[in-house]
């Protein structure tokens, strides 16, 4: 858990909750009820989160000095073929992790070693996924 907690570091004055609802009728998008929490993000939380049991964890990557470590483009797309984006992300070399989101899109993450000013980390995802045909 350790190592999961350091890779996902972010705020730790609050976070996001979500209880997941059933599918769509369609049998596409997973819908849920999410809020933030103004309260601090404890090891339970994280043990909860990893066990699966609800509500799903949300660590708000902003932290209280306005950097972050790690950024996400949420892929809203549930036809999306996964191989073929890890594919043109690893031919163009980007140092990115995908991963399937609930619904069927993807999130796919960027992780730095130090942190960075939360403007860079926006700018920069936000190249990357027009890169990448998503923006």
């Amino acid at each position: 858990m350790k190592n999961f907690v350091e890779l996902f570091s972010g705020l730790r004055r609050a976070h996001g909750c979500t209880y997941v609802e059933k599918k769509s009728a369609d049998g596409t998008k997973v819908k849920g009820q999410s809020f933030v929490k103004r309260d601090p993000v404890i090891d339970k939380l994280w043990q909860d989160h990893l066990s699966g049991i609800e509500p799903s964890l949300g660590i708000i990557p902003i932290d209280e000095n306005n950097k972050c470590r790690w950024g996400c483009i949420d892929v809203d797309k549930y036809n999306l073929n996964h191989k073929k984006l890890i594919n043109l992300i690893n031919s163009n070399q980007l140092p990115l992790t995908v991963c399937r989101s609930k619904s069927g899109g993807a999130h796919i993450f960027l992780f730095t070693t130090v942190p960075v000013e939360a403007k860079l980390m926006r700018d920069r995802l936000s190249s990357i996924s027009a890169f990448l045909g998503y923006g």
